[in-house]
């Protein structure tokens, strides 16, 4: 029998003693334009309206939820001061310590960027961020070409990178994974939405650089993809024409993207493809509106149907670029009033339909699983997965 001589056994629980470093940014405003019906919280301004409307931001409860979900393992936090990570730590309860503080009260996309400079130099295992594509961009630059590998916990509005969990309790066991030895990393693309553009209808989408990110099919987001243009024209009149009749007489809320935009103008109702639009009788009664507008609107009718299609490459259908549809919009639509379109390439390629965590409760409304119709008297059958 072998035996272990004592400096060797203090050598093996020390190691198992070892803590795991991780860092953690987060952007504390990400995501406060999303019910606010403003597509994005780049601008300032907006994210100063949308607080005077009573919004407030997603990442503060997703940085927590990642925190309860991680702090039962031998971990430390890296991290920054106040609102960028501190704050989280102190009210999850778990080991950290903060390098550094924002330059002022509001903060900028320069405090990440300097403070994945700080933390990435600290020699972290793996760096954490919440917010949206915005921060990855943010993480991107501080990184400056680091293999530190990185895991995004959804916060923002539209989140079409490659770098993203699907939830942050995905988020925690990914990094979990990673840790353990049991996640292979890859180089995945940072993306983001140029956010004037999408506010004016148009859907630009830039390969801003790579990352390095732990994969995994279950917990890790797929990047958006786009939609193929050709034939799109003569899917999207099957698809109205198979729906037609349940529209009529109803309170028709049109979700973004560019399938819902071609099925709306062959239904006679003119949007674009980044807009969320309530129409009556083939008449535009409003045009992204905020979430308890929305509500209001669909408590004055009798009968509501919402139009959503799923995210090419990612499977998102709530939660994502239109969350001014509350679980109230959706309760008054009922199960039959949640119409579910996709052109048969893009549902092709996505095996379940993603519901964001915020939206859990509506699986009594939308159920396991739901049809999706691809063209007049087609259609197949998704899975649906509560985050």
């Amino acid at each position: 029998m072998r035996h272990i001589q004592p400096a060797r056994l203090q050598d093996i629980k020390r190691v198992a003693a070892m803590k795991h470093v991780i860092g953690l940014v987060v952007n504390p405003i990400a995501g406060i334009g999303g019910m606010a019906g403003f597509k994005g919280s780049d601008d300032p301004k907006l994210v100063e309206e949308a607080f005077k409307m009573g919004y407030r931001p997603l990442s503060p409860a997703r940085a927590l939820g990642f925190l309860e979900a991680i702090k039962k393992e031998s971990v430390e936090i890296l991290t920054y001061g106040g609102t960028m990570g501190e704050d989280y730590c102190k009210a999850a309860g778990v080991e950290y310590r903060v390098i550094g503080r924002p330059a002022g009260r509001d903060t900028t996309a320069e405090d990440t960027i300097q403070a994945v400079r700080g933390i990435s130099q600290s020699k972290v295992e793996i760096l954490v961020f919440v917010g949206g594509d915005g921060t990855a961009r943010d993480i991107l630059i501080g990184l400056k070409g680091r293999r530190t590998p990185v895991v995004g916990v959804p916060a923002g509005v539209k989140v079409f990178s490659e770098v993203f969990a699907v939830s942050a309790e995905a988020a925690a066991s990914l990094v979990v994974s990673f840790l353990s030895g049991e996640t292979k990393v890859e180089k995945r693309a940072v993306l983001d939405a140029d956010e004037k553009a999408y506010r004016s209808g148009e859907i630009v989408i830039r390969k801003l650089g790579e990352l390095f990110t732990p994969v995994s099919e279950e917990y890790t987001q797929g990047g958006k993809s786009a939609t193929p243009m050709s034939g799109l024209s003569s899917i999207a009149r099957g698809i109205a024409e198979a729906i037609s009749e349940e529209l009529k007489g109803a309170l028709c809320i049109f979700g973004p993207g560019l399938t819902v935009k071609e099925v709306a103008e062959a239904l006679g109702v003119h949007k674009n493809a980044t807009s969320l639009v309530a129409a009556a009788d083939k008449k535009i009664i409003s045009i992204d509106p905020d979430a308890r507008g929305l509500e209001k609107l669909a408590q004055k009718h009798d009968k509501v149907r919402v139009v959503i299609s799923p995210i090419g490459g990612t499977g998102f259908l709530l939660g994502r670029g239109n969350q001014q549809i509350t679980p109230n919009v959706l309760k008054k639509a009922g199960k039959r009033g949640i119409i579910v379109v996709s052109t048969p390439s893009k549902i092709a390629c996505i095996r379940q339909l993603l519901v964001d965590p915020d939206l859990r409760e509506i699986r009594q409304y939308l159920g396991e699983y739901i049809r999706v119709i691809t063209g007049y008297r087609e259609y197949v059958v998704r899975r649906v997965r509560y985050l």
